[in-house]
């Protein structure tokens, strides 16, 4: 046992390490190979607009899509208490750009294992830059999701997880910077109506013409 022992880390010590690379580079070209790259969806819109629900619903009307739901509240609720207050003023800028790339390589590691993304985000001019320099290689679709202010108020009231005022706070810069591929407005279509008619857009592989007009001014800039 002893002297098979020896033979092995001999063999290790000698090019065991290609070895074992050798064996590891067929099954990631195998989960490449078996597994088109995926398709990220994103849904931008003012907290209180619908993104969620209109989600949820586009998952139940287009099973077959397969598509796995990324929110921007999913990654604030790993958050402390008070982490964007006053206090911490200073250091938004940086929880900002680390918030939103953590959720732009999320999205990009279930695209590249070939699965297809709705990204549910509110995307403020600097968080759109952080989009497209992050997810410049991948297959991106815009989704405007506007709700005029009111009707976002009234339902940012009844939610018990949703500061006053937040919506009309991110009114003016929500879509600043954003170019779209479709554009839905749930002020008084709900999302039962709006889900079937995103679905039977996604359905017809749309090509992903605001992502690349927004990456080659970018470029160009």
């Amino acid at each position: 046992m002893q002297n098979c022992l020896t033979h092995l880390l001999s063999d290790y010590s000698h090019g065991g390490i290609e070895l074992l690379h050798s064996l590891v580079r067929p099954h990631r070209t195998t989960v490449s190979a078996l597994h088109r790259q995926g398709t990220l969806v994103v849904l931008n819109g003012t907290s209180s607009s619908g993104k969620t629900s209109l989600a949820v619903e586009l998952q139940r009307v287009a099973p077959e899509l397969q598509l796995l739901h990324l929110q921007l509240d999913v990654f604030r609720a790993m958050e402390p208490p008070g982490c964007w207050s006053a206090d911490y003023r200073n250091q938004a800028p940086l929880r900002l750009e680390a918030l939103c790339r953590a959720m732009n390589k999320a999205a990009s590691e279930f695209a590249r294992c070939g699965q297809n993304v709705l990204v549910d985000h509110v995307l403020s001019p600097a968080a759109c830059r952080y989009m497209l320099e992050d997810l410049d290689r991948y297959r991106v679709l815009l989704v405007k999701v506007e709700c005029g202010i009111e009707e976002a108020e009234r339902r940012e009231a009844l939610r018990k997880d949703r500061k006053s005022g937040l919506a009309r706070s991110q009114l003016a810069s929500v879509h600043a910077a954003c170019s779209y591929d479709f554009e839905v407005d749930t002020t008084s279509r709900s999302a039962s109506e709006l889900g079937p008619l995103l679905a039977d857009w996604l359905r017809g592989s749309p090509e992903p013409e605001a992502h690349i007009r927004m990456q080659r001014s970018r470029n160009a800039a």
